[in-house]
């Protein structure tokens, strides 16, 4: 196991800017391994700290830190469970965006009345920052931490290298699933109609929850397809959940005597103020930053090349960034959720590649040599955080740089499929691999890039008439 390969050194000041440009809150006076000013809490209600270890929070306290002298900690026992549990995915995401997997984040913040105590909300809006969080301070590798804090990571380490022995010796037995958001809307009238309006809160054809401006709402359809071993498995359940959801909004519509347009849209940000994403769970294999770092690498980097540009740059960096995970227990069988990716389900072609080079990339990371989703360029490139004009794009006439970067991804990763054939359990799943490089190889060459404004029905189910 090695920790911090990529980890780098920072000031107060360049910390700040990566926290910034991650679109994560952090407080202006916000330090990086120096010591706390003494009296920059008096406005917060809350201070904690997290101690993370990779993508998993080991321990967390309740902090302060008196005019002189140690920071004095309170153990939290309950920190996985709101409204701790926003603040430790923050703190999370903190860390990985500055390349450290073993930190100390410090965090502030005030109660908010809007999901304060409401413990029954989806995920995506129990854990998003809320105004008032802010991160105060980052501590890379800390060596002044209390004895029971020491002992919580000795035994995450010994778990870790219990899990990878099991999986190990078990073999890779990966399962996928996912969860897809889309826009509903009215061609005619030119607005989103809310999906809360046909389709229920859960279920394979639902609607998922967004917190504006301190009110949670239900706009956007989300689909959620029953888990496969196979991509072509799941994009067949992924059919039958769209099929599911254009019967009962069909059924819906035609007893309210509505005959205007619906159009169901993806990608990243077709239309109005709501970003989508197409997140991919898996289970059957152990969660580790090695593991993000190479799908946002050989999944996340190249998938940016098809995107529309309008809609990228309307969804990162507040959306969508690099490492944006989160763990399940998935019914006992643990994993985790990749949240990174925009709604990529524009075709089933296009969807199958997805699927298929994302279970290729968790199958042989080990064994894949590069890592530039943490290089400063590529970083800013993905985030859109252009500073002069000579910045490398993922789009335009800037982007050839990366086009060339993800199609040499693409080669090694082809190469690395062919080798280990043998190594596969399933030969079909080597040569589907095999199939989905080159077809998203092609589409990378020919500068390809999705149409945000088409009815995916019309690609999925054939029909765009209701």
């Amino acid at each position: 196991m090695v920790l911090n390969r990529y980890a780098a050194g920072w000031r107060s000041s360049t910390m700040r800017e990566r926290l910034k440009l991650w679109g994560l809150p952090v407080a202006e006076w916000a330090t990086w391994a120096d010591e706390l000013p003494p009296n920059s809490g008096q406005h917060y209600v809350r201070s904690v700290c997290f101690w993370v270890n990779g993508c998993r929070i080991v321990a967390a306290a309740q902090s302060s830190t008196p005019p002189q002298g140690l920071p004095m900690y309170r153990a939290l026992d309950d920190w996985s469970k709101p409204p701790y549990r926003r603040l430790a995915r923050l703190a999370l995401r903190a860390a990985y965006a500055v390349g450290w997997d073993i930190a100390a984040v410090t965090l502030r913040c005030t109660p908010s009345s809007a999901v304060e105590g409401m413990t029954d909300l989806p995920a995506g809006v129990l854990d998003e920052p809320q105004l008032g969080d802010v991160i105060v301070h980052i501590d890379p590798v800390p060596q002044r931490i209390p004895s029971w804090v020491r002992e919580r990571y000795t035994a995450a380490w010994h778990e870790e290298a219990t899990e990878h022995s099991r999986i190990r010796n078990k073999g890779t037995q990966l399962k996928l699933g996912m969860d897809v958001e889309l826009i509903l809307y009215d061609a005619h009238a030119e607005k989103i109609v809310p999906a809360v309006r046909y389709l229920p809160k859960g279920g394979a054809a639902g609607c998922d929850a967004v917190r504006l401006q301190g009110r949670v709402i239900y706009p956007l359809m989300e689909l959620r397809p029953e888990p496969a071993e196979r991509p072509a498995q799941l994009v067949e359940h992924l059919c039958r959940a769209m099929q599911l959801a254009d019967r009962i909004i069909a059924e819906k519509r035609a007893s309210h005597l509505q005959d205007s347009k619906l159009v169901w849209l993806g990608g990243s940000h077709p239309v109005g103020k709501f970003s989508l994403g197409g997140h991919i769970h898996v289970s059957g294999i152990s969660l580790t930053s090695d593991l993000i770092r190479a799908l946002d690498t050989y999944v996340a980097l190249p998938l940016a090349l098809l995107e529309n540009p309008a809609g990228s740059r309307r969804r990162r960096p507040g959306y969508g960034t690099y490492g944006d995970v989160r763990e399940h227990d998935h019914g006992g069988e643990g994993g985790f959720e990749y949240r990174t990716l925009p709604c990529f389900i524009m075709t089933p072609a296009l969807t199958l590649e997805v699927l298929t080079l994302f279970r290729t990339v968790a199958v042989v990371y080990p064994k894949l040599t590069r890592r530039d989703s943490v290089r400063d360029e590529v970083i800013q490139a993905f985030l859109h955080a252009y500073s002069t004009s000579r910045d490398i794009r993922f789009t335009g006439t800037d982007s050839e740089p990366m086009r060339i970067l993800a199609l040499e991804l693409m080669d090694e990763l082809l190469g690395e499929v062919r080798k280990s054939r043998n190594e596969w359990r399933d030969d079909s799943l080597s040569v589907q691999a095999e199939h989905a490089i080159q077809a998203l190889s092609h589409r990378i060459r020919a500068q390809w890039i999705w149409d945000e404004h088409e009815d995916l029905r019309s690609t999925w189910l054939g029909s765009s008439e209701r």
